[in-house]
């Protein structure tokens, strides 16, 4: 009987911990973090990255994309999903949406795509089925090992300035309205 409890136990904390990982879904209850950056060091004293740390990777298309990506704009939108997770593909018609209101006040948009290269075809359909136009990238190893890794959950999206310095974070799924609301705050 003992033996039972422990599995049943040990089957919710697992299946707790998968659906957690993936992120809210909650339009306007996202995690959120903001970040005051000396620009020193990418990382703050609690381990929060206080800017995106210096990658050479590709767009979804085979083009060299690095961190002269965020001069283009008043302030980039860096949004971290995967393709298996669910709250990260509902919400990417979300971020065009706010994209296409947004990019005439200087707003930019890049996506990562955090499982690589071993899913760029799903990503692709993903892109082409929402009529997404902004930036998708491949992250590099940097990427990988200096963002990717430390996230808590996906999604994660992040405001950064024209240098990539850390403005703000959310965890969690966001609609269109949260999303303009999270970016519109750091518009000069």
């Amino acid at each position: 009987m003992n033996k039972k409890k422990i599995l049943v136990l040990l089957a919710t904390l697992v299946v707790s911990t998968v659906l957690a990982a993936c992120g809210n879904s909650d339009g306007g209850n996202s995690t959120e973090s903001k970040n005051s950056n000396d620009g020193r060091s990418q990382v703050s004293e609690q381990g929060e990255l206080k800017s995106i740390p210096e990658f050479s990777a590709k767009d979804i298309d085979g083009n060299k994309v690095d961190n002269s990506v965020f001069k283009e704009n008043k302030v980039t939108l860096v949004n971290v999903w995967a393709t298996w997770c669910g709250p990260c593909v509902n919400e990417l018609p979300e971020i065009q949406k706010a994209y296409s209101e947004l990019k005439a006040k200087g707003v930019g948009v890049v996506g990562i795509v955090s499982d690589g290269n071993d899913a760029k075809d799903t990503a692709k359909e993903l892109i082409k089925e929402n009529n997404l136009t902004y930036k998708m990238i491949i992250p590099d190893n940097n990427l990988d090992k200096n963002l990717i890794s430390t996230l808590k959950g996906f999604p994660t999206s992040y405001v950064v300035d024209s240098e990539g310095k850390i403005l703000g974070m959310k965890v969690g799924g966001m609609n269109a309205e949260g999303f303009k609301e999270f970016i519109e705050q750091y518009i000069k």
